[in-house]
């Protein structure tokens, strides 16, 4: 989702992490903002959700630690924690490289 706040700038993240679906709950409020492709599909790896004035990001990305090292995937997590807040998504942006491997 290029157009995106969150995923702007965005194009590929190499990470290596585990993926599965379907993990997505079903709804017309659903925005997927990054898939990954595998065993023949494109599956959701990012997306939000506005619920009434309630907000979710959600993302599978951190089933290994290292995922958290890396300062790409640490800005998509904290754009979206800010998104999910109503504040500016690059507020916590500064914290990306904050003891970064």
């Amino acid at each position: 989702a290029k157009d995106n706040p969150i995923t702007q700038g965005f194009t590929i993240l190499p990470v290596v992490d585990e993926d599965y679906w379907p993990i997505m709950g079903k709804g017309n409020n659903t925005d997927v903002l990054a898939t990954t492709s595998d065993d023949g599909g494109n599956w959701p790896m990012i997306w939000t959700r506005k619920q009434g004035k309630g907000r979710v990001f959600a993302t599978i990305l951190g089933h290994y630690l290292w995922t958290f090292d890396d300062p790409l995937a640490r800005i998509l997590i904290l754009r979206g924690i800010a998104w999910s807040a109503g504040e500016p998504v690059n507020r916590f942006q500064p914290l990306a490289l904050d003891g970064a491997n």
